[in-house]
């Protein structure tokens, strides 16, 4: 890391906090770290051997009204029980703390191995403050682990590209075990390697965190049905996901809310479906299906399309990504400052939504741009260039 990202960080970084200060007011009675409430209170009833999805049990050794249930793993309580043995207040101090520093290492991460260049750096300082309505603004007032989630996801995939396949299985594993979706990253090895080896450390990786979420939630069949209702009313900047957009587009159209309900997740399949095989169409008419960098650039994207929960704090997740696309794939400077201003100035609902299928569309629109031996991590490159070309993408 150069001094001039140094200072373009640290410059980020203020510009944060003063984000921060200046919406003081709007989110001052929403900060109180609801969900790591939930976490808190979860694994106290957790060690005292009482059932942590029992919003009453909560409550009660929270010692007020927890209106948020406990829906993940129980067993990833485990993690949290160090910060029980504080009182609530300086816990959260600390695991705010905590979270601060996973940020750092989340944002090294992404700089040292995918935005080393002046440009991209400049990117993701401007991303990091603004991006998606906020998203990392939401993750820091809500408490969630999506930050946490993310840098052990990241070090995963860079530990992929590096060749470090007993590090990518168990970094992504850890990165699940909270939310087992981004376990689907799992299946990145096999665009790495299609061996047989590499097939069944995918499948043995993959069915560990089967049982592991299995087995959590034996007994607690309620959870899938409370989040299931959770998905149906959660919507517009809360929840900005493919079933979201779609339900509320069917109301549009003039349906019921019980209409659009039974209709909805038939029409996020059918997109779904489509959205697949376009995509693997796509890839295997530009020859890029055996490309690692496009096929990890279009799975962040196609993770992000097409589930049918995907909360405002989860858009983390594309981050990085977004930068190393505009980098890449956008031809003009016009368009990619047109790109920025779609992404950090949110207008109207689900608007980061279709900010991913922007990238997404572009993607696969710039992919025939690129050589085969194109590579996103940048750690592997002699040169990079400071700026990209107006009329080339940086790579060829």
């Amino acid at each position: 890391m150069n001094r001039s990202q140094r200072v373009l960080l640290l410059i980020a970084g203020i510009a944060f906090a003063a984000y921060l200060a200046f919406r003081l007011n709007d989110i001052a009675s929403v900060i109180d770290l609801r969900d790591y409430r939930t976490y808190y209170s979860a694994t106290k009833a957790f060690i005292a051997g009482d059932n942590p999805y029992d919003l009453a049990v909560l409550s009660r050794h929270a010692g007020r009204e927890v209106s948020y249930a406990f829906f993940y793993p129980k067993y990833s309580l485990v993690l949290f029980a160090p910060l029980t043995l504080f009182e609530y207040q300086t816990s959260a101090i600390v695991y705010i703390l905590l979270k601060m520093l996973a940020l750092l290492a989340l944002v090294y991460v992404w700089v040292k191995f995918f935005l080393p260049d002046l440009f991209s750096s400049l990117l993701l300082c401007v991303f990091l403050v603004l991006g998606y309505n906020g998203t990392l603004v939401r993750d820091f007032v809500v408490g969630n682990v999506s930050v946490f989630e993310q840098l052990f996801l990241w070090l995963g995939i860079v530990s992929l590209f590096r060749g470090r396949l007993a590090w990518f299985y168990p970094l992504v594993i850890v990165s699940a075990l909270f939310k087992p979706t981004t376990g689907i990253f799992l299946l990145l090895a096999l665009a790495f390697r299609r061996d047989k080896q590499t097939a069944l450390s995918v499948a043995v990786s993959v069915a560990l965190l089967f049982l592991y979420h299995l087995e959590s939630y034996l007994g607690q069949e309620q959870i899938f049905y409370d989040r299931m209702s959770n998905m149906l009313w959660e919507r517009s900047r809360l929840n900005p996901s493919s079933f979201a957009v779609l339900g509320d587009g069917l109301r549009w159209l003039g349906m019921t809310w019980q209409e659009s309900i039974r209709i909805t997740p038939v029409l996020v399949a059918v997109y779904s479906a489509m959205l697949i095989f376009s995509t693997v169409v796509i890839l295997r008419k530009e020859g890029k299906w055996k490309n690692p960098s496009v096929v990890l650039l279009v799975t962040v994207f196609l993770y992000v399309l097409l589930l049918p929960r995907f909360k405002d704090y989860s858009y983390i997740l594309i981050i990085a990504p977004a930068p190393v696309v505009m980098r890449d794939f956008m031809r003009t400077n016009l368009a990619r400052f047109l790109v920025v201003i779609f992404v950090c100035v949110n207008v109207f609902a689900y608007q980061p939504y279709y900010a991913a299928m922007l990238f997404f569309i572009v993607t696969l629109v710039g992919i025939r741009h690129v050589s085969q031996s194109y590579t996103m991590l940048r750690e592997l490159l002699p040169n990079v260039s400071t700026v990209p070309s107006n009329n080339s993408t940086v790579l060829r």
